[in-house]
């Protein structure tokens, strides 16, 4: 590691739970639980020792960096501990396979789940819409799911990264353009010029020093390489250029 990075590194951690009780556990692929931590707070929580060898928990955590340097709407998410006497307990379809830390999202208790963009206009979304556009195509997202906070006026969130950087298929694909199984949400509505401009403006944000933080943010716990972690930043670094077309194409079909 190069040493003038270090003090960047030593000062960036990730946020850390860890598991009191088990709310729920969801019927989907990865059968994530909700669950309330210690401190009071729920969180989806997703587990390292999935069948994909833990690609989608790191594309969690290095999508949603990338869109914190942007200021793209993710959510806020945590390294999640699990309690030894949780090790190897079985909830619904669900297994603690290990003690490895997870991944978890931090949970919106009033939302509105929607495969498209709506509510355009209400809480601060014009300017965020954009930003959520921008970051799809830095990390070539695919399964992109929305959320909406119904407690703060519609506010849109992205969430579930886990088959983003073209990873849909198991391994991650750093192609050029787009590897979509399935096509991104459409937008219904027009956004003021201002804000497209604003969101391509935020991109010069993201450059190969902002991003050097972002192996620090993953568990040590998890088995991976560095290296791989620098491949997925330096692709969404390099994927600015093509991002900034794609926002100027949007503005010139979206604008009010």
């Amino acid at each position: 590691m190069n040493d003038s990075l270090a003090p960047v590194l030593q000062m960036r951690r990730p946020d850390q739970a860890t598991i009191h009780f088990v709310k729920e556990v969801a019927n989907t692929g990865e059968h994530p639980l909700l669950a309330t931590t210690t401190d009071g707070r729920d969180f989806w929580c997703k587990k390292y020792d999935h069948d994909a060898q833990g690609i989608t928990v790191i594309n969690e955590i290095v999508a949603s960096e990338i869109g914190k340097i942007i200021g793209a709407p993710v959510r806020d998410w945590a390294v999640i501990y699990v309690p030894s006497d949780f090790t190897g307990r079985v909830l619904g379809s669900n297994q603690f396979f290990s003690s490895l830390p997870m991944f978890g999202s931090l949970h919106i208790p009033n939302n509105s789940p929607n495969d498209q963009i709506i509510w355009a206009d209400r809480d601060g979304n014009y300017s965020r819409i954009p930003l959520l556009i921008a970051l799809w195509h830095l990390c070539n997202a695919d399964d992109t799911q929305l959320i909406y906070d119904l407690e703060a006026d519609a506010k849109i969130y992205s969430l579930d990264h886990g088959y983003w950087f073209g990873s849909w298929e198991g391994a991650r694909d750093f192609s050029e353009g787009m590897t979509l199984y399935e096509p991104l949400p459409a937008l219904r509505g027009r956004i003021p010029v201002d804000d497209w401009e604003q969101a391509k403006s935020s991109l010069t944000a993201l450059t190969g020093s902002t991003v050097r933080y972002i192996p620090s943010m993953i568990p040590s716990e998890w088995d991976f390489q560095e290296s791989e972690i620098m491949q997925m930043v330096d692709y969404a670094v390099s994927r600015v250029p093509y991002t900034i077309e794609i926002l100027e194409s949007y503005k010139q079909r979206y604008s009010l």
